[in-house]
């Protein structure tokens, strides 16, 4: 009876492996989908897609198995749990299996292997091309625990969530966290909202959050969504006028919270008309003619001096020193 069943597996393996090319990972080109618990396991048959989930949350955080990637087992993605089912996305990286073979002999299917467990010695779960007796499971369900077992590995075949490690594995015993399946439900369709309308409820003011209120025509659902909070409505007062060599203040305060703030105007610098200033007044320099020091000991108090860049820049010019106005450093003209 086992070389019969053994012998149906590799049939199955054969007809699977032509259909290597079918994505079950997040690589697939198709829409949500929607997976149910599994609570009786005579439901189950060949051709299903089902996925691993860990049967109790992790720090508030249920946990499904991806795809055998290396190592020594298969890493975790969470997942979000509502009620008994659970919704993926083509962007997700859990692992969906097609599950194969007999009840008593079940295969599970990534698209390329099969989820499998031979070491006696070590808590392991891989998998591989080939279908065998340690490539197939038993699956039972009784008073809500579900039960997955390896048929060829009698010492460490019981699949497991390791907690510790956010890990599925094979286990001794139901040593670890059990594992539960969930199927993909036939005939479910996941709205993406295409057509809601939203509607303000609660304004959004300077100092807290809006609310949108969001309603699903097609499927009837409805949610809320919260909006930034808006800006300040500011009156703008000037404490200090500026002149022509110093910043000025100016004093911003919302009209809505009261809240104020202090910026600086910048210096206005001298405009000079036909040889005076019209900010201040001052009268324009006269031209002056200034040499370069090559000496330091030529220098000597009262001097009038300007810094230049000591070499000319990319546009061929060189730059001398303003006065300071405001800021970290002095402007160059």
């Amino acid at each position: 009876m086992k070389k019969r069943i053994l012998s149906m597996m590799l049939a199955i393996a054969m007809v699977l492996s032509m259909l290597s090319g079918i994505a079950l990972t997040s690589s697939a080109a198709d829409d949500a989908k929607v997976y149910t618990l599994v609570t009786d396991a005579s439901t189950l048959a060949a051709g299903d897609e089902i996925i691993f989930v860990s049967a109790v949350a992790d720090s508030g955080v249920y946990n499904a198995m991806k795809i055998y990637e290396s190592g020594n087992n298969v890493k975790v993605e969470a997942i979000e749990l509502v009620g008994e089912t659970i919704t993926l996305t083509s962007e997700s990286v859990v692992g969906r299996y097609i599950l194969g073979g007999e009840a008593g002999a079940w295969t599970f299917f990534d698209g390329t292997n099969y989820l499998y467990t031979s070491d006696t010695k070590n808590n392991k779960l891989q998998s591989k091309a080939e279908v065998d007796e340690f490539a197939t499971w038993t699956i039972a369900i009784a008073e809500g625990v579900t039960s997955i077992v390896n048929v060829g590995n009698t010492s460490r075949g019981v699949m497991q969530y390791n907690s510790s490690n956010d890990l599925f594995a094979c286990y001794a015993s139901a040593s670890q966290k059990g594992v539960n399946i969930y199927k993909l439900a036939e005939g479910i369709t996941v709205c993406t909202h295409p057509n809601a309308t939203s509607e303000e409820t609660v304004a959004a003011t300077c100092t807290a959050n809006g609310e949108l209120a969001w309603t699903c025509p097609d499927c009837k659902a409805t949610w809320t969504e919260s909006t930034p909070p808006a800006a300040h409505t500011n009156e703008e007062v000037v404490t200090l006028e500026p002149t022509c060599l110093t910043a000025g203040k100016m004093t911003l305060t919302c009209t809505v919270c009261g809240s104020s703030i202090e910026r600086d105007i910048p210096a206005l610098g001298h405009n000079y008309v036909e040889g005076t200033c019209a900010n201040c007044g001052e009268a324009e320099p006269a031209d002056k003619t200034f040499y370069p020091v090559t000496n330091a000991a030529d220098l000597k108090a009262g001097d009038e001096i300007i810094f230049v860049s000591a070499e000319a820049l990319t546009d061929g010019n060189y730059y001398a020193m303003l006065s300071y106005v405001s800021g970290n450093n002095i402007k160059a003209v």
